[in-house]
């Protein structure tokens, strides 16, 4: 089994990857470190015992019921 806190700090380490090359505009390599990211997660929904496409579509439908305040560059933070 694998280390939840482990794959989280690794999935941080990928994500910061991520940013690095979207900084650059390297969109190869922003799209190696997303599917970087996405793996581990998947490995730490797999970990913990839960499908990471099923908890997304439950999130998903959580947030479209909030109300959001745009932030004006495609992101935003909910009312509530």
């Amino acid at each position: 089994m694998s280390d939840p806190v482990a794959l989280a700090k690794r999935a941080g380490i990928e994500m910061d990857e991520l940013i690095e090359a979207l900084e650059k505009g390297d969109v190869e390599e922003a799209a190696c470190e997303t599917a970087d990211v996405l793996i581990l997660l998947n490995r730490l929904g797999t970990t913990l015992g839960f499908e990471l496409a099923d908890a997304v579509d439950a999130k998903m439908k959580v947030n479209r019921a909030r109300q959001w305040i745009p932030a004006g560059d495609g992101t935003g933070r909910h009312r509530d």
